[in-house]
């Protein structure tokens, strides 16, 4: 028999902030805004930052405005 366990790291971002990538070179749309993120095995809470909401609504609106136009090219 095999046991295995785990812990899960949960990061939350301060309330009017969310959470996203510390690497600025991440494209656009695989940019994660969020307010709570589960890490997984092999990540950590410094591979991301806080921002603020105003930055985090500019970001998730180029997101929106990035995949508006990819879905009318097709």
């Amino acid at each position: 028999m095999k046991s295995n366990s785990f812990t899960t790291i949960i990061i939350e971002a301060e309330p009017n902030h969310y959470l996203t990538q510390s690497d600025d070179s991440i494209d656009l749309k695989d940019r994660i805004v969020a307010t709570v993120i589960a890490l997984g095995k092999f990540d950590e809470p410094s591979n991301y930052k806080e921002i603020t909401k105003e930055e985090g609504d500019e970001i998730k609106a180029q997101q929106e405005q990035l995949n508006k136009e990819n879905n009318q090219s097709e």
